[in-house]
């Protein structure tokens, strides 16, 4: 019971992904709560993302605001090679695939799409939506075909996880 009320707290504070990888409570069991890593996650996003948003617009351009969410990206996936490269991966790898700094290239993905198409940076040519609804096609094969892959093998962690981002952005600005 006692180990249950932890790990309602990590999950009611949004911290279960904290709590997996500084080991407070054993990774892969049948836990009621282990779920909520990837909540946490996207919460502790959600809390972030919108006060860097309102400090980047105002100092910046939308133009330059699409730079500085690459530039994130490019962060994020540098330290999760940098991470992977510079691991004992059998103890380490829920820092590795549970952490902001290591998975932020995906919600930051999303946002670059939500800012492209709020801010009508998007082309509206017949062209450009054909060729966007052929790459949600070929992205949605990709998303596929990845989904059969182990997310935690070397090519997967450095490029993969990026490259399913990007798919799925694709598909959210066609969606759009």
């Amino acid at each position: 019971a006692f180990q249950e009320m932890r790990e309602a707290l990590w999950a009611l504070f949004y911290s279960t992904n904290v709590a997996q990888i500084l080991q407070a409570y054993p990774v892969g069991h049948a836990e009621p709560f282990a779920h909520t890593w990837s909540l946490s996650l996207e919460e502790q996003f959600y809390f972030v993302w919108p006060l860097l948003l309102l400090f980047l617009l105002r100092r910046n351009s939308r133009n330059s605001l699409l730079c500085w969410i690459l530039f994130g990206v490019y962060l994020s996936v540098g330290a999760r090679i940098l991470l992977y490269l510079g691991t004992d991966l059998s103890g380490r790898l829920s820092r590795l695939g549970g952490s902001l700094d290591t998975l932020a290239d995906s919600l930051l993905l999303g946002s670059l799409a939500g800012v492209l198409i709020a801010s009508n940076f998007l082309p509206r040519s017949d062209r450009f939506v054909k060729t966007l609804n052929a790459l949600a096609m070929l992205s949605t094969v990709g998303l596929i075909i990845m989904g059969v892959f182990n997310f935690f093998t070397s090519r997967m962690i450095c490029f993969g996880w990026l490259l399913a981002s990007v798919f799925a952005m694709i598909l959210i600005t066609c969606l759009a």
